[in-house]
This record gives structure tokens, C-alpha cells and sequence, in this order.
């Protein structure tokens, strides 16, 4: 599996710089022995934002749900201390910088989810097929968009929605994963499927 874009080698760089301090703080709060554990920055995902409405709009219109996804200008770092990822960290680039912004640096169930499910694509997708990271905030749902030209599958990396069709590791059709979203429940009064 491939991702759609990737940090420049100065970004990268940047990237080390910014989250180096914070993650030694982060190591000494998990007790994580920092002589013993080297930081080591794993994948690099530029983020994609999308609402349940649009992803299901799109997909009964017949378009791809891509189209639906929308770029924003975080990217989502997975940090690894010795050979296991343990956290996260998120930064941001102005168009065209090579300077990144620190915003924040997590450790939780997302760093492990978003691993075993680029574990299990690289198993299961060849590099023909790019990845994108998505979040719906309004459903706290996180997933791959996984693409070969017009094909495209959905890896559910992380859901409250199990029981609805979207269980974080599930690998759905993009009809599947719409049905999925149609079912979620309303939150706070709002129905997300615009039903």
C-alpha cells in the first residue's frame, strides 16, 4: 500500500526536530526508559477530513468516496519508542514550507489501531493501491481509504460503531461502509446520514 503524499526529506527532518522534546516528556510519563528506547518516527499520513453526510451523498450519487474526503494541512505521525508504536504526533506545513508546526503528541488506542491496519493492508493491498487517512469527527471515526483507480476499500481503523457494520480491523465496499454510516445514531440531535 502506498500513501497519497509524502513528507519531503527536510519535512521529515522538521518533523524528528518538533516532536523530539515532546516525546521525551511523553516517555518519562509512560516510564519508558529513554536510554533504552530510541524515538523513531514510522508512518506519515497526511490527514483527510469528511463528514458522514458527504461520504454518504457521494456514494449514492455514484461518486467516489474520495471525493468526499476533504485534505487538511495535519499530518498524523505514528512514533514508535523501540520496535513497538506507542503514540502519536501531529503537525502541520503552510503550502510549500518545509518548517512544520507542532500541535500534539498522544499516546492511546489510535497509534495501535491505525499500526495493525497498515499492518494488515500491506498484507492484504499491493503498493497499485494508494492510502488515505480520514477522520469523521462527528462520528469519532478514523479509517484507510484504500484506492485502485476507481476501486475503492475502506479499513475501518477506529470505531465506537461496531456493531454497526464498523468494526475497527473490517475491510468494507464502499456500499458496505455507506450502509454503515447510515446507521449510526443521531448525536446530540443531529442526524449524520441526513436522512
Amino acid at each position: 500500500m502506498a500513501v497519497t503524499r509524502k513528507l519531503t526529506a527536510a519535512q521529515t527532518e522538521s518533523v524528528k526536530r518538533l516532536l523530539q522534546l515532546p516525546a521525551s516528556t511523553l516517555m518519562a510519563e509512560m516510564r519508558v526508559e529513554v536510554s533504552k528506547q530510541t524515538l523513531q518516527l514510522r508512518e506519515s499520513f497526511l490527514l483527510f477530513a469528511a463528514t458522514v453526510k458527504d461520504l454518504v451523498a457521494a456514494y449514492g450519487t455514484g461518486l467516489p468516496l474520495a471525493r468526499a474526503c476533504r485534505e487538511t494541512a495535519i499530518w498524523h505521525h505514528q512514533l514508535a519508542f523501540g520496535e513497538q508504536v506507542s503514540a502519536f504526533g501531529r503537525t502541520s506545513f503552510d503550502a510549500g514550507s518545509e518548517d512544520g508546526q507542532f500541535l500534539e503528541l498522544m499516546n492511546g488506542n489510535l497509534c495501535r489501531q491505525l499500526d495493525q491496519a497498515v499492518q494488515a493492508a500491506d498484507r492484504q493491498f499491493s503498493d497499485d493501491y494508494t492510502a488515505r487517512l480520514v477522520r469523521i469527527a462527528e462520528a469519532n471515526v478514523y479509517f484507510l481509504l484504500l484506492a485502485n483507480g476507481a476501486e475503492e476499500r475502506v479499513m475501518v481503523v477506529s470505531s465506537m460503531a461496531a456493531e454497526r457494520g464498523l468494526a475497527p480491523g473490517s475491510v468494507l465496499s464502499a456500499a458496505e461502509f455507506a450502509e454503515g454510516l447510515r446507521a449510526l445514531p443521531p448525536v446530540v440531535g443531529l442526524n449524520l446520514a441526513g436522512k
